[in-house]
């Protein structure tokens, strides 16, 4: 009787760490599908908890910003913001629920790690988790639209030949 408690004992036993050797290669498959996810986004993601602290980087926010690998995570984001661009307490104010109006495109200026100041175009969304709010912003470096549109700007008033001021500028002055 004895024995073959045991090798009852010893199949259930066997039989759950089978469950849970699968339950965590489940589990590794799933984390890998996100860090693809994640890192084949064009954008730099950062996921940043209700405390403002970042939790969560992908490759390109670490490079648009100058940042080595895993530096970012556990600091505030206002190193990536800053403080004095337009609606600063917005973008990284207190998490609000899933479901509310406050996700939207927001254009602001980023600082990289060197202090160099560099248009953006964040878009916040956030987050409920079974741990507490969360904010997942997406950025995208907008350095390039913004020479485009001073290109544009200047192109609109002056000749693109010559650079000189055109007749609309001419006009204005007379």
């Amino acid at each position: 009787l004895f024995s073959a408690a045991t090798m009852l004992l010893a199949a259930l036993l066997y039989r759950g760490w089978r469950r849970r050797e699968a339950d965590v290669a489940a589990l590794a498959v799933q984390e890998r599908k996100f860090r693809t996810l994640l890192e084949s986004s064009p954008d730099g993601l950062v996921i940043v908890d209700a405390a403002g602290v970042i939790a969560l980087v992908n490759r390109n926010t670490e490079q648009m910003f100058g940042y080595a690998p895993g530096e970012l995570l556990g600091q505030p984001v206002q190193v990536l913001l800053p403080a004095h661009g337009p609606g600063f307490p917005r973008a990284t104010g207190p998490v609000a629920p899933a479901g509310t109006p406050t996700a939207a495109q927001r254009d602001r200026w980023a600082i990289t790690k060197h202090g160099l100041e560099f248009p953006v175009g964040i878009s916040v969304s956030p987050i409920t988790t079974d741990q507490g709010g969360l904010m997942a912003a997406a950025i995208r470096d907008m350095t390039q639209q913004h020479a485009s549109a001073r290109h544009i700007e200047f192109l609109a008033h002056h000749d693109a030949l010559t650079g000189l001021a055109n007749r609309a500028v001419m006009a204005s002055r007379f």
